[in-house]
């Protein structure tokens, strides 16, 4: 009998399970828990407040901001490019100027 594993836990491994006794089930489990593990994440995120929200986030190494509006922040901070200008007989640094 085989059995699949999918999942970011189990990196999509297949396999093989000998003797199977009635009552052990154990697969079933192991499939769904990474599923549970991420119910149980957002559960305990809705029962904090805001602030606590962004604290746990941070903690956990997660964004509490979607990608999309980092990605335009990324985005905004490569625009201003500092530069290097040949100014009064030196070298004077300045931020070009965006549109």
């Amino acid at each position: 009998m085989k059995a699949e594993f999918r999942g970011r836990h189990a990196s999509d491994q297949t396999i093989e399970i000998n003797n199977l006794q009635p009552g052990v089930l154990e697969v079933e489990k192991i499939q769904f828990l990474w599923k549970e593990e991420e119910e149980e994440k957002e559960d305990r995120l809705e029962e904090l407040t805001h602030e606590e929200q962004k604290k746990q986030l941070s903690l956990e190494g997660e964004s509490s901001k979607s990608p999309k509006r980092m990605m335009m922040k990324k985005k905004r901070k490569k625009e201003k490019v500092k530069r290097r200008i040949w100014k009064k007989g030196r070298w004077k640094r300045r931020e070009r100027k965006t549109k």
